[in-house]
């Protein structure tokens, strides 16, 4: 059995940078122990959130508050040891279940669809709910099985199919806030969505490439083809043969992010094109294609129930976590001009998400209806 009492000591001590070689090792081996962070004995569900509460009290008290009074301008949250700290404690008391992910899937009729959950438009318009009580073979189209189970929607093709078609048919799947999905394409490709986002692709790939069209966020394991795989978003494309990388592409956003964990891939914009290496980022802002290191565990931390910021401005910050709730950011005065690093885990309560963000920046929220009011506090 796993001693939590223990870990939760070399967390501290981790903190308070008094954690030796030594314990550093034995801390790593009890997170991981048996290839599972998740079975922790607590004694029930107020025990854990007290727990992570306080260690994530820990994590943000232990910032250098005079340097964010001396330079009011920006702020910097965590430390890049804070950083795998925060992650650590997330992996440590995040349940096994992905946040939000639908558990079955069955088809619809139109005026049945649930837009807080996930659905899959097919080619004739059909809509199916992806979050319902029936699992399986939900239909086929172009020879290819529509299989949903438990929060993964995958197409699997007849082998025995060689006919040459001469169409395209496309199917839409589309997350709403809060909600993210995953799903298999019929080349073996991989998607993770993210929530209020969507992806149109070819129920099969027919022709020399492979397309899919996507407007929000998503995290590519592309199979690997004789076929280039491309993602097209308003103003960018990607393309690639066999790799793993995230996009991010948010209609109210101002640029389209690309980041690249494995392989190689080429982003084109406006006609300029440029070639990501892994460990990079390339950000399409109007006809400028900007290439920089990152560290890519934050850039897909979403994928394992996380916000992560990387000196990011305020106005991004809360566009992030509001877009998740679905709630409508409000500024009562002049809105704050400062930047933020750091973890927060995506918890159910939009209060417990804010607060890390409150605490480091000295702001207030004031959460209405479909609102969150934004007040810098008096230092």
């Amino acid at each position: 059995m796993i001693n939590k009492s223990e870990i939760l000591e070399l967390l501290e001590k981790s903190l308070q940078g008094k954690l030796s070689q030594e314990e550093e090792k034995h801390l790593d081996y009890l997170l991981l122990k048996d290839g599972d962070v998740h079975e922790i004995p607590f004694e029930d569900e107020a025990e854990r959130e007290e727990i992570e509460h306080r260690l994530l009290q820990k994590i943000h008290q232990s910032k250098n508050k005079n340097k964010i009074r001396v330079i009011k301008k920006y702020l910097v949250a965590a430390t890049i040891s804070t950083f795998a700290l925060a992650t650590g404690i997330h992996y440590y008391f995040s349940s096994k279940q992905p946040l939000e992910i639908s558990k079955n899937s069955r088809v619809e009729k139109k005026s049945d669809i649930n837009l807080d959950q996930p659905v899959l438009t097919l080619s004739d318009g059909t809509k199916v709910n992806l979050n319902q009580t029936n699992s399986g073979v939900l239909t086929t189209q172009e020879n290819v099985e529509i299989i949903g189970n438990e929060g993964l929607l995958s197409y699997s093709k007849n082998s025995a199919d060689h006919i040459v078609r001469s169409q395209t048919v496309y199917n839409t799947l589309k997350t709403p806030n809060g909600v993210q999905y995953h799903l298999a394409l019929s080349d073996g490709t991989r998607v993770w969505l993210n929530g209020n986002s969507e992806i149109k692709f070819p129920v099969l790939f027919n022709g020399e490439e492979r397309v899919v069209e996507l407007s929000g966020e998503a995290y590519f394991e592309v199979a690997k083809t004789n076929k280039p795989f491309k993602v097209s978003t308003d103003n960018t494309v990607i393309q690639v043969l066999g790799t793993h990388f995230n996009v991010k592409a948010y209609k109210d956003d101002t640029n389209v992010k690309t980041t690249l964990l494995e392989g190689s891939v080429k982003v084109a914009s406006l006609g300029k094109e440029k070639i990501l290496r892994p460990g990079q980022e390339a950000v399409c802002s109007g006809s400028d294609i900007l290439i920089h290191q990152v560290d890519v565990e934050l850039a897909v931390g979403w994928r394992n129930g996380l916000f992560t910021f990387n000196n990011e401005p305020l106005e991004q910050v809360m566009k992030q976590i509001s877009r998740w709730y679905n709630m409508e950011v409000i500024y009562s005065g002049v809105k704050p001009q400062i930047l933020f690093t750091g973890i927060i885990p995506i918890r159910d309560n939009i209060q417990k998400a804010l607060m890390p963000v409150g605490e480091a920046a000295s702001l207030s929220f004031d959460i209405k209806v479909n609102k969150i009011i934004v007040t810098k506090n008096n230092d």
